[in-house]
């Protein structure tokens, strides 16, 4: 523990120099003009506005595709899904035959 506060002990005067100036400023004189500055935003937004008529349009055409990739997706899951319900269907009556075939064969060589 002894070895770190000696090597601190140095830096106090380096902490107390740099942190003066965040603890000795003065208030603000002068707070910014809110008018001035809701004037500007305003200024900014009607020379914007054009900007701001494309960005709308642009997100409105992104929706668009968005919705028609979103129902894309939705009618290959549907069909994925009856495909996999079929596939099922076929595997369990292979399997079902095959069993079958299975103890046919074993009881015929059983037998004989």
């Amino acid at each position: 523990m002894a070895t770190w506060l000696a090597s601190a002990v140095p830096l106090i005067p380096d902490v107390i120099r740099l942190a003066t100036p965040f603890f000795s400023k003065k208030p603000a004189e002068k707070l910014p003009d809110l008018a001035a500055s809701v004037a500007e935003l305003q200024e900014a937004a009607l020379n914007n506005a054009d900007a701001i008529t494309k960005n709308a349009e642009a997100l409105e055409t992104f929706a668009a595709n968005t919705q028609k990739s979103v129902e894309s997706l939705q009618s290959t899951f549907v069909e994925l899904r009856r495909d996999l319900r079929t596939a099922r269907t076929i595997a369990l009556v292979s399997v079902t035959t095959a069993a079958l075939a299975f103890f046919l064969a074993a009881y015929a060589l059983a037998g004989a």
